[in-house]
């Protein structure tokens, strides 16, 4: 991107960094489902997400807690990613 000739280059992709990762990834066999979700009590300025791993069912709904922890924005991102790179897949399980 040229802004007033100069070279300006983003390391983001598309959608990167916007809002906070949530929803449900279904791992590639399909035995285990992740969950994002933001947590309600951090503070604007270090915002934290909730991620809960769940054992998966054969029909990909989430059987059994398997771990939870709490992490940084910018971890979640990174995990978010790292994870469709592997090949998981957004869900929507029928709760």
């Amino acid at each position: 991107m040229t802004l007033k000739n100069a070279f300006v280059w983003s390391q983001f992709s598309y959608g990167y960094r916007i809002g906070n990762p949530s929803g449900w990834l279904l791992s590639p066999g399909g035995r285990k489902l992740m969950h994002f979700e933001s947590c309600n009590n951090s503070s604007r300025r270090n915002l934290k997400i909730n991620l809960k791993t769940f054992y998966a069912d054969h029909s990909g709904q989430p059987r059994g807690i398997k771990s939870a922890n709490k992490i940084s924005i910018n971890d979640a991102w990174q995990k978010w990613h790292d994870l469709l790179l592997k090949g998981w897949t957004l869900e929507i399980p029928n709760l």
